[in-house]
């Protein structure tokens, strides 16, 4: 995963089920905007090109919800 350090804002989405139907426009907005860094946790497999500012992660909801119950706990 190479995260652009340059940008100044990065956007973390989990994101399961299917693509909404807007999901191409999405990726056309964001190749556009160029200080905007999103990271993508998904269950979903996307075969086409991305942005060079977007990163898709494969994650399910399951590995979601480990991770998430972990990090809520941290520090308690």
């Amino acid at each position: 995963m190479m995260i652009n350090t340059d940008t100044s804002i990065c956007l973390i989405i989990p994101y399961f089920g299917k693509w909404p139907v807007y999901f191409e426009l999405f990726l056309f907005s964001l190749e556009k905007q160029k200080n905007l860094e999103v990271i993508l946790f998904t269950d979903i497999n996307y075969t086409s090109e991305i942005p060079k500012n977007m990163t898709i992660i494969n994650f399910t909801i399951n590995d979601f919800n480990i991770l998430a119950s972990k990090k809520i706990r941290y520090g308690y």
